[in-house]
């Protein structure tokens, strides 16, 4: 089984594929944070697996989020204050 998000711009339509649907979910609340687009989040979840994206942003570990390339200081502050509260509800399963 493939999990995928479409995002459709006004040039383009992105079809993004994911292994499980946890990863797809964590795609899409990672997609919420100002500043953030598919590109970034499809790169975060390459350099993280999404358990350990989740904690990290969870946890507040701004060093770990600053591992991911192109993520500095404030981009990690920012992720966290947008998203810290929003994935409560995720859960790590893998269906």
């Amino acid at each position: 089984a493939l999990h995928t998000h479409l995002v459709v711009r006004e040039d383009a339509w992105l079809l993004y594929g994911f292994g499980s649907a946890f990863e797809r979910r964590v795609f899409q609340r990672v997609l919420a944070a100002k500043g953030v687009g598919p590109a970034l989040a499809l790169g975060m979840l390459s350099a993280l697996t999404a358990e350990r994206l989740v904690r990290a942003i969870r946890e507040k570990d701004i060093a770990t989020l600053q591992s991911v390339p192109r993520v500095g200081r404030k981009k990690a502050e920012q992720l966290i204050l947008d998203l810290a509260d929003k994935l409560d509800d995720v859960q790590t399963d893998t269906s």
